[in-house]
């Protein structure tokens, strides 16, 4: 349908502002949700790079060989010098055997020889110029291998002490038309813009590790790249001679930024996680924290009037906290802090009540609350995972069970004890001296696994003089009852229910 006499015109949205909480931009996200107004590096990986696709990820095909750097969308060839592009998708040439993988960030690298007459550069055009007098660096990760530049085999030659310290050179122009340039050779030829921007000394190693380069460049600069420099060592042979194994440098995570940047501090948030409105600490390990702004955040929101090193989060609240420290267009970010409202407490099931006899099988269930992990420690020192732990009761005496429930770091511990029965036994004294000696004083009935006691005395002629039932301190001390012979009459139920009357006769003694 064509509807004549309007025009429409974009929605036109405010600026997301990315530490007040609220929806600037209307878009339904709010401070550090808007990750693609409000982005902010982790804390110690370094400022974002000025640079797209730092880290060589985007790309039209996989490559399958040399001279396909034409794959990468956002990287164009610096020079006619063949460079490389390599993806574990596909080729990735001797990274492999080198103990090169998986490479720094992602599944994306350069790679480029450095030889007398034929160098491979990486470079591009900056999306914004870098302004001339501020202090910049460049930081990639660099490896190397000695290869055959005649891609036929790898040179299998160790590169220790083979080669001195080689100038990784970056060179820069005032246009993005000095790119590429033509031959395959150093970019300052005759009438060339290209100058160079700063160089470090490197000692080639089969490796990864991180090189930097700082520079201030004297103009604004529009295009870059790095690679040999104009005069190598003469230890590294020309591309023409038939014995050449050369240096082959592998390339990734490119970060340009402001050298000011680059010093930003690691920020760890510390705090007791298993407190419920602990007091978290903003700890800067390392780095100046010289002009940086520190706010607070819940959920990604920020947290209004929490701009300082501490931050007190109130009880009854859950979530992710995180600092962050702002300069300029910088944003360091720390790890997430968790608020967890739901503290583990341990608890089980299937505990016995009452004494049981030896042999009998037990089964517990573990019944905690908030526990995503769970650990038992059985009466005999065993120890179990499972939501259920069984186990024999195979000695007499307490058994006692702890059961640890933990939710993340937090942790709760719940220690039951029940008695273990040995086998049923009715131990019946058949005689008493009750002297004061402290010795078989009293007629006492001693008993394993009876849950019903009953204990009557008699004398010679069938009187009962003394009894209890189901007394623990039950006894009889002979009372007035003179030297003699009396007679017992003793009931016992197991906990089968099971009854048994034992008779017999016991002997009185007195000095």
């Amino acid at each position: 349908m064509l509807i004549l006499g309007s025009v429409l015109l974009p929605e036109l949205r405010a600026q997301e502002l990315c530490a007040n909480g609220v929806d600037d931009d209307g878009n339904g996200l709010i401070d550090l949700n808007d990750t693609s107004a409000c982005s902010c590096s982790m804390a110690g990986s370094g400022p974002p790079s000025l640079l797209i696709d730092p880290s060589f990820e985007e790309h039209s095909f996989c490559p399958t060989g040399h001279t396909q750097f034409n794959a990468l969308l956002n990287w164009p060839a610096s020079s006619d010098a063949t460079t490389d592009y390599l993806n574990t998708c596909g080729f990735t040439y001797d990274a492999g055997a080198a103990g090169l993988l998986p490479f720094p960030d992602g599944s994306g690298a350069v790679g480029a020889f450095y030889v007398h007459d034929w160098k491979e550069y990486v470079g591009n055009c900056l999306a914004t110029p870098l302004q001339a007098g501020e202090i910049y660096v460049l930081r990639f990760d660099l490896a190397c291998t000695l290869s055959d530049p005649g891609w036929n085999v790898t040179c299998g030659q160790s590169l220790d002490g083979l080669f001195g310290p080689l100038e990784i050179t970056l060179y820069g122009a005032p246009t993005c038309e000095a790119m590429p340039v033509p031959g395959a050779d150093c970019p300052m030829a005759p009438g060339s813009t290209w100058s160079v921007l700063g160089s470090v000394g490197h000692v080639p190693a089969q490796a990864w590790g991180q090189v930097s380069i700082e520079f201030t460049p004297a103009e604004d600069i529009a295009a870059f790249m790095v690679g040999a420099p104009c005069t190598l060592p003469p230890d590294i042979l020309a591309f023409s001679e038939s014995t050449l194994c050369a240096p082959y440098f592998y390339y990734d995570r490119f970060i340009l930024n402001r050298a000011a940047l680059f010093d930003a501090p690691d920020v760890v948030v510390e705090g007791d996680p298993c407190v419920n409105g602990p007091l978290l600490e903003a700890v800067l390990s390392s780095g100046s924290s010289t002009g940086y702004v520190r706010q607070w955040y819940l959920n990604g929101v920020a947290i209004a009037g929490a701009t300082g090193n501490t931050y007190q989060a109130p009880s009854g609240v859950d979530g992710e906290v995180v600092m962050t420290l702002t300069n300029g267009g910088s944003c360091v970010l720390s790890e997430a802090f968790t608020l967890d409202l739901e503290q583990p407490l341990a608890a089980m099931a299937g505990m016995p009540l009452e004494p049981i006899p030896i042999g009998t099988r037990v089964e517990l269930t573990d019944t905690s609350r908030f526990a995503d992990e769970v650990q038992w420690t059985r009466c005999d020192g065993s120890v179990s995972t499972s939501d259920i732990v069984t186990f024999i009761a195979s000695s007499p005496g307490p058994c006692c069970v702890e059961l640890v429930a933990w939710n993340g770091a937090c942790s709760d511990t719940l220690i039951q004890c029940f008695e273990v029965e040995g086998p049923l036994s009715v131990e019946i004294p058949n005689v008493i001296t009750p002297n004061g000696d402290g010795v078989n004083d009293v007629f006492r009935v001693a008993t394993v696994g009876v849950v019903d006691l009953d204990v009557e005395i008699y004398d010679r002629w069938g009187l009962l003089i003394h009894s209890w039932s189901n007394d623990p301190n039950g006894a009889w001390n002979g009372g007035d009852a003179p030297s003699g012979t009396y007679y017992y009459h003793v009931r016992t139920t197991d906990r089968s229910a099971v009854s048994e009357v034992r008779v017999g006769h016991l002997t009185v003694l007195r000095d």
